[in-house]
């Protein structure tokens, strides 16, 4: 599992983006935290019914990289979480519709 730090992104402020911390347990495959399996946001459990899309993104100015899970959880919320090259885990503010 891990956890995400209370600072946000450090490398160039990965892409400028207000992004919030959050925990996210993963499914660790052949790579580490390949997927996302449950995300904990202000101590509440969403687990991921599915994973919607993955993107690798990477900065244009520097070699930041940070790969972005598109979820859908069980309770039917759509969340966008982005995991940072340091291994933090953050939630994009446009996260958290309901599917619909």
């Amino acid at each position: 599992m891990k956890r995400a730090g209370a600072s946000i992104l450090t490398s160039d402020n990965l892409f400028r983006m207000d992004l919030r911390a959050i925990t996210v347990e993963c499914y660790a495959g052949s790579r580490a935290d390949e997927r996302p399996r449950r995300v904990i946001i202000d101590g509440r459990e969403h687990l991921v019914a599915r994973l919607l899309e993955e993107t690798l993104d990477e900065s244009s100015d520097s070699k930041a990289q940070r790969r972005r899970f598109k979820v859908l959880t069980d309770e039917g919320i759509v969340l966008d979480v982005i995991r940072s090259g340091d291994g933090s885990w953050y939630m994009s503010p446009d996260s958290r519709r309901t599917r619909g």
